[in-house]
């Protein structure tokens, strides 16, 4: 049995497609377990209208304790010995676990795709054994596809006997830390190319979550602690820079534009290190980090979803902050056609 593991909150608006699509799949034997994580809308009564109507569907009430305790009521109910976990606000193809089940591994890792047309396409490869695990890990925990849990399956009896939970301190990222402890006690990860699960598009995850500088911390030290541990075990250097990096660029915009010091001190403990000479060079040059970049993507994003005058007041703060040294970082092509107005 697979068990389809759905964290409720606030997604009245997608809730029916996403229930819809997951008794909908082609394998059948499945349980889907709702854990209403005391959502203020219809959601709870919706879920409950589900289990109603097919018995396949279990659902959990409990007080709003965030997305990692949902998911962790959901583990201490299950009954399959496969689980995977799907958004309330996200969707999958009718053969998503089909697909998966394919496949043979205590980890499953398929691609996935957002409802703007992004994909994401991992070429299949299977690693058995230590050495083939430290190679995967090598080769595939820098790509952000690890970072998530959208599309992926994972062996029961591995989270109940090691007792993996999600850490509920955490706001994002939470699924990362869940990936890394779950790999720790892996023997076996499996890619799939299929990218069935469909994930709702959010032009500004920094915006929707705020995290403070705390919580940044808290996160990239859990990160660290973890790729330590794997290293340890393994005896190898695992790295994440990318991850710690996507993580850092959480830190919000709006404070940048104001003070840039705290941001500047995350970077420089957490990716460059003792390197002070050259800091400032490596730091605005960062592709993910570098707030002149961050501030140019912005206004880009604000320009495709049509918010013009937010455009504009975020390449007025651009300017003002970062105008004089934005001729020298290298931008792509598309960001390069946005800096111009920054000039």
């Amino acid at each position: 049995m697979v068990s389809l593991i759905v964290p409720v909150y606030k997604a009245e608006k997608y809730i029916y497609q996403s229930i819809d699509s997951l008794l909908a799949q082609t394998y059948n034997n499945i349980e889907v377990v709702l854990v209403d994580d005391g959502s203020p809308d219809n959601c709870g009564k919706i879920c409950d209208e589900y289990a109603a109507k097919d018995s396949r569907v279990k659902v959990f009430h409990q007080q709003n304790r965030g997305v990692s305790a949902a998911r962790n009521t959901g583990l201490a109910h299950i009954k399959g010995e496969w689980i995977t976990f799907v958004d309330a606000d996200d969707k999958v193809t009718e053969d998503y676990i089909e697909k998966l089940m394919s496949k043979d591994g205590d980890w499953i890792i398929g691609g996935y795709k957002d409802t703007k047309g992004n994909c994401c396409h991992i070429n299949e490869d299977c690693y058995i054994g230590n050495d083939r695990l430290i190679q995967f890990s090598q080769e595939h925990l820098h790509n952000l596809y690890t970072n998530n849990i959208a599309g992926k399956l994972y062996r029961s009896s591995i989270i109940s006997k090691n007792s993996l939970r999600f850490d509920t301190n955490v706001r994002f990222s939470e699924d990362f830390l869940f990936n890394l402890d779950f790999l720790s006690h892996c023997n076996s990860v499996a890619l799939i190319w299929e990218d069935n699960y469909i994930i709702t598009f959010s032009p500004c995850m920094e915006e929707k979550y705020k995290l403070t500088i705390q919580e940044l911390s808290y996160i990239l030290d859990k990160i660290t602690e973890r790729t330590y541990a794997l290293s340890e075990k393994w005896g190898t250097n695992i790295k994440c820079e990318k991850s710690i990096r996507v993580n850092i660029a959480m830190y919000p915009m709006k404070k940048i534009f104001i003070d840039s010091s705290e941001y500047e001190e995350l970077y420089f403990h957490y990716v460059a290190g003792k390197e002070r000479s050259s800091f400032y060079d490596r730091f605005y040059s960062d592709s993910i980090c570098s707030p002149a970049i961050r501030g140019i993507r912005r206004a880009k994003m604000h320009i495709k979803t049509g918010h013009f005058i937010k455009a504009i007041k975020t390449l007025h703060k651009v300017k003002k902050a970062y105008g004089a040294i934005i001729p020298s970082i290298r931008l792509s092509r598309y960001d390069k056609l946005v800096a111009l107005l920054c000039r």
